[in-house]
């Protein structure tokens, strides 16, 4: 049995008529976003301007989040900085080699470009540091191109992102700092607002921060009550690097169940999204209706032949449903009530 999983649970049974799984609907449902948040917003900064390590890192680390750092590589002047942000669980992405307008080159020299910035930071930072990229100018490659070394690719065309965007080589960004509209704290709070009415995904794009000399800058002040902003609402706004974002929502499109199997107590299941596990290796939330009254859940998963406890297991009395972290191709999950 295979059923798909992206916004609607699936009945296979009939209502659930006591604390058995025997005689009860199945409905599993994979989360729109991690944690089941409302909505994402992702942080994002071009071309590794010196405030962004001096003072944007620092804030994210403060409040234990993640944000993304989109490195024009000629200019980095500091690569133990870039360094350190990865170790801290940042993401170091691709600006290219000298920031060119990509759309204007041979297509072999927008892959040197590219793919050249790519190695440099494996090189430099980790290897395999380095899988998504975002166009200069805002003006895109070959989509082609860009799929045949990165898993997403950050656009600007300022509007709120769908949970699953239609293009991972396209995903919208909204352009911050005194040259665009969203130029303080309170305007760019909108665009929060506007994520969560929408179950979307909120791209902020930044450059500079302060005086030190990037592009379209934003205060660190307004920075500062942006990123307290989400922190203190994570049931609402789930706050990570536009890498872990865009592989979430990767998965979730690509989620399948099956061999679903009920006995007495136990509802157990395969999770599984076809995708390459040394590249996809981002848990997923999944929220899956329990009897009425449950007094106890336990939910393990089957990981290289080990059973183990998964992450995040909460009971939802609000709707009777269990909500845990799961590994798609991670083997068969267990629910025990």
């Amino acid at each position: 049995m295979k059923i798909m999983f992206i916004s609607a649970a699936v009945v296979l049974m009939s209502a659930c008529t006591s604390r058995t799984f025997e005689g009860c609907d199945f409905d599993c449902r994979v989360e729109a976003f991690r944690g089941g948040a409302r909505s994402a917003v992702s942080f994002t900064f071009d071309d590794g301007c010196p405030n962004q390590f001096a003072k944007a890192v620092p804030l994210f680390d403060s409040h234990g989040l993640h944000l993304t750092l989109f490195l024009t590589t000629d200019w980095v002047g500091n690569w133990q900085a870039v360094r350190d942000a990865d170790a801290s669980g940042h993401e170091i992405a691709c600006h290219t080699l000298s920031h060119p307008n990509l759309s204007e080159l041979t297509p072999d020299s927008a892959a040197t470009q590219m793919f050249g910035a790519q190695q440099l930071i494996a090189d430099s930072v980790r290897a395999g540091a380095c899988r998504t990229i975002a166009y200069p100018f805002c003006a895109p490659a070959d989509s082609a191109l860009v799929a045949s070394r990165f898993f997403a690719a950050r656009h600007c065309q300022g509007y709120i992102e769908t949970s699953i965007p239609q293009s991972f080589m396209n995903i919208s960004s909204i352009g911050c700092g005194d040259q665009s509209g969203y130029n303080s704290a309170p305007a760019i709070e909108a665009l929060f607002a506007q994520a969560a009415d929408t179950q979307g995904w909120c791209v902020l794009l930044f450059h500079g921060i302060d005086d030190d000399g990037g592009y379209s800058p934003i205060a660190s002040a307004d920075l500062e009550r942006l990123v307290g902003f989400v922190a203190s609402d994570p049931q609402t706004y789930w706050v990570d690097s536009f890498g872990n974002v865009a592989m979430y929502a990767r998965e979730r499109r690509d989620a399948q169940i099956t061999d679903v199997r009920t006995e007495g107590n136990r509802l157990s299941f395969v999770l599984d999204d076809g995708l390459d596990d040394a590249l996809f290796d981002m848990p997923l939330t999944l929220r899956c209706r329990i009897p009425a009254g449950t007094p106890h859940v336990e939910v393990t998963q089957t990981v290289g032949g080990q059973t183990v406890g998964v992450a995040g297991v909460r009971v939802d009395e609000a709707d009777g449903s269990v909500v845990f972290e799961a590994l798609p191709n991670g083997g068969r999950i267990d629910i025990k009530i």
